[in-house]
């Protein structure tokens, strides 16, 4: 028996459904041989899905966008921009009576909804995940005190949470979720691997807050960013609420690895109330989120309909 789970990448949500998919695999199919881990990124080159990528005798997808296939076995996503369209929301109904097929767009985190169904469907405790689950629902719904708290690093399971983030492939998940599985999340952020990627990265993180201070535009209810000019990992969230408290929105506009990307969100801790949903906005241009927070990528040679598709946005969130 071979299990194939596709997850969100680079994300802290994704590798927190992959462990506790895996536990509640553990339980149904004990004789399982095999669990691979597969990690999808929202870019301009989508998770290339079909039998050579789902290749397990049980598929999953995690975290990310249904996939109407035959190879599907589990879904769970929390997205509200899962689906491509009515008629593959209609098929995702079509199979719910399954029992393995599983969306909550009011869940804070993909994990929550994982291990609520853990739980309340099978009957199985989550002993140590518990407080995996806590920390996947703050991370995934910002909820945070401040945006200081949200970008402070001086925790264990902040630096834990920077490494996922910028490292979050396959081989680390796989890595990760055998760790997870046998350990509470804060011990996991403690081991002696985890401090040591952190301070490889440390600096690159501040070196990001620099580039997004020196190239704001804030524009009262909306903040813009463009740090196109280089290249970087991945984008610290809630940098320009902590330089622009009083903003609504975040739009930037950058460079990662392959690819440009807009990332919004809205600033819960700004005086202004929110009027728009950022997720079904992005999907609007390829992309998608959720309410609070979304994001469209583009090939990196792309430049101008990014930037396009930048002042689009912005044009958007400035109407009321």
């Amino acid at each position: 028996m071979r299990i194939t789970v596709a997850t969100h990448g680079n994300c802290l949500d994704g590798l927190s459904s992959a462990a506790l998919f895996t536990h509640l695999m553990r339980h149904l199919e004990p004789k399982t041989a095999e669990i691979s881990y597969r990690t999808c990124i929202y870019g301009p080159a989508p998770a290339p899905f079909g039998p050579q990528f789902l290749n397990g005798n049980i598929n999953a997808i995690l975290d990310y966008r249904f996939y109407s296939g035959p190879e599907l076995s589990w879904y769970f996503d929390h997205h509200s921009t899962a689906f491509s369209g009515p008629e593959e929301e209609e098929l995702f109904k079509s199979r719910v009576n399954s029992g393995q097929y599983y969306y909550d767009p009011r869940s804070a985190s993909c994990a929550g909804l994982i291990g609520r169904v853990i739980k309340e469907r099978f009957l199985l405790p989550l002993g140590h995940l518990e407080s995996l689950v806590d920390f996947a629902d703050i991370v995934d719904s910002a909820h945070y005190e401040s945006a200081v708290a949200a970008l402070d690093r001086s925790t264990a399971k902040a630096k834990f949470l920077a490494v996922v983030e910028h490292n979050g492939n396959d081989a680390f998940f796989e890595n990760m979720v055998g760790k997870l599985l046998e350990l509470p999340v804060q011990e996991v952020a403690e081991l002696p691997e985890i401090t040591q990627a952190y301070a490889a990265i440390e600096r690159e993180q501040q070196d990001f807050l620099e580039h997004v201070m020196q190239c704001t535009e804030d524009r009262g209810a909306v903040v813009i960013t463009d740090i196109t000019d280089r290249e970087h990992n991945t984008f610290a969230k809630f940098a320009s609420y902590l330089l622009y408290p009083q903003s609504t929105y975040s739009v930037l506009l950058g460079r990662i690895p392959g690819a440009l990307k807009i990332s919004l969100g809205f600033n819960p801790w700004g005086p202004r109330a929110r009027h728009h949903d950022l997720g079904s906005i992005c999907r609007r241009f390829g992309g998608g989120g959720h309410l609070v927070v979304g994001g469209v990528a583009f090939p990196p040679d792309d430049i101008h309909n990014a930037k396009t598709v930048l002042s689009e946005i912005v044009q958007l969130l400035e109407r009321p």
